[in-house]
């Protein structure tokens, strides 16, 4: 997986992007017979088990097989055929909380999630982007492609997928395991003004005393300058350079007060 940009060795011999981009699909329903094979004997339903399963995985490939198999395990403990009818759904769900998504960095073995997390938050040029923008898929549902280079590296992480022009979290495992307070633990972890940020919201965004100055807020502006922040952020250094300019306002004219 890359960007067109990725593919160019030397940039300056040829600025010219000659890739082809090839979208590719996760399962569907009528791709995954060789799977649901797996499961004939042990559950009497399994049409209806298999479209749970891709509900939750959004037909994810790895996603998708590891699914199946733990069902398997679970189906293990059943002596006959079993028929988790009619809450095939909520079967499948508590397999996927239990065995997935709880406490997912010890069970994510082989590695699928962690790699997913290092994709987004260990290159710390492009974490803040690759956050903010999935921060605003969360909470209004999808954002439109537009070919920038933030949402295309967004898309490479496996996190997200391309639908209809649309970026949208890839499946329900993925939307609970890097939901929204996953978010903000990892930008409060990159955020130089954390604290002062945090205050500043639990105040109502009424007390300025935790508002940004001076050095602290051209740190943070030179942090923000060409990320997708939340608009909690760019509302908390607005209201910084604000403050700031009111500030030097106040001062210039009790300078021009004395002189006078």
């Amino acid at each position: 997986m890359a960007t067109p940009s990725d593919l160019i060795d030397d940039k300056k011999r040829t600025p010219f992007n000659i890739g082809r981009a090839v979208q590719l699909n996760g399962f569907k329903e009528e791709e995954i017979a060789p799977l649901a094979e797996g499961l004939r004997g042990k559950v009497s339903n399994i049409q209806q088990v298999m479209k749970c399963v891709l509900s939750w995985t959004g037909g994810q490939p790895f996603l998708t097989q590891k699914l199946c198999n733990l069902l398997l395990q679970e189906l293990s403990l059943y002596s006959e055929c079993y028929t988790p009818e009619p809450n095939a759904l909520d079967w499948v769900g508590k397999v996927v909380r239990k065995q997935i998504i709880e406490n997912w960095e010890s069970l994510d073995e082989p590695e699928h999630l962690r790699t997913i997390r290092k994709r987004i938050v260990t290159d710390e040029k492009f974490a803040g982007s690759l956050l903010g923008l999935y921060q605003q898929i969360l909470q209004e549902g999808e954002i439109a492609v537009d070919g920038s280079p933030e949402k295309m590296r967004l898309r490479l992480t496996g996190l997200v997928v391309e639908q209809q022009e649309k970026l949208k979290v890839y499946n329900h495992v993925y939307r609970d395991v890097f939901n929204l307070s996953w978010v903000e633990t990892e930008l409060n972890k990159l955020r130089p003004y954390a604290d002062n940020f945090n205050a500043w919201l639990k105040s109502q965004c009424q007390d300025s005393s935790y508002l940004l100055h001076s050095e602290d807020l051209e740190k943070a502006r030179v942090w923000a300058d060409g990320k997708s922040l939340s608009d909690a952020d760019y509302r908390f250094l607005s209201a910084s350079v604000e403050a700031e300019l009111n500030q030097e306002v106040a001062k210039a004219e009790a300078l021009s007060f004395s002189t006078v």
